[in-house]
């Protein structure tokens, strides 16, 4: 009878360890999946609204080319990865239409990286206007138009260029890419804070 109450509290003892591991597997879990959530929300956002992220890129974790390759698939499929819904107020908001973000200021000076778009009613062409400050020697410039490249050069400090692009029907969206960077006020040149590296307007027919 002895033998047989020690088997039944370690039968209780080994179910309540049992049930203690699985409840605190299962909390983990759900944290966990809190978390697996979030991290591929964000990656889910940086795909279909690249505009809001300052690198889409980085924070998808893939390459430049593969991200536009994923984004063309979604358009194949009418999926907008540019959020024309989300973008109408604010286009209608700005004085030019053109909507700048993530390092791409209003008097048209950009840093190392940023992005602008702008809703077109009907295909047509884009023309764009840059310059390179004298205070940056040389600078590599990347200028994609929808995700095609539109112009890539070195540039020398003082130069000036003229391109164009061509638009298609609805959101169009611009990503600039500096390899460098300078803040002028720490050169001594101006007391702008900003840092600068390209000059670049955009001029819609």
């Amino acid at each position: 009878m002895k033998y047989s109450s020690s088997l039944v509290v370690f039968v209780i003892v080994s179910l309540v360890f049992i049930f203690a591991c699985e409840g605190i597997a299962n909390v983990a879990q759900w944290q966990r999946g809190l978390a697996i959530h979030a991290w591929t929300e964000e990656k889910r956002n940086a795909l279909l609204f690249p505009q809001f992220f300052d690198n889409a890129s980085e924070v998808l974790l893939w390459p430049e080319d593969q991200v536009a390759k994923d984004r063309k698939i979604l358009e194949h499929h009418a999926l907008s990865s540019f959020s024309p819904q989300g973008l109408t107020d604010a286009f209608a908001d700005s004085p030019d239409g053109i909507i700048r973000s993530s390092g791409w200021y209003g008097d048209n000076w950009i840093g190392h990286q940023g992005y602008a778009a702008f809703n077109a009613e009907s295909e047509s062409n884009v023309s764009f206007e840059g310059y390179v400050p004298e205070f940056i020697p040389n600078n590599h410039i990347v200028v994609q138009l929808n995700d095609e490249v539109v112009f890539a050069g070195n540039l020398t400090g003082g130069a000036s260029i003229s391109f164009a692009g061509p638009v298609r029907k609805g959101i169009n969206v611009i990503n600039v890419t500096c390899e460098k960077e300078v803040i002028p006020s720490k050169l001594g040149i101006n007391p702008d804070l900003r840092p600068l590296a390209f000059r670049l307007s955009i001029h819609r027919t």
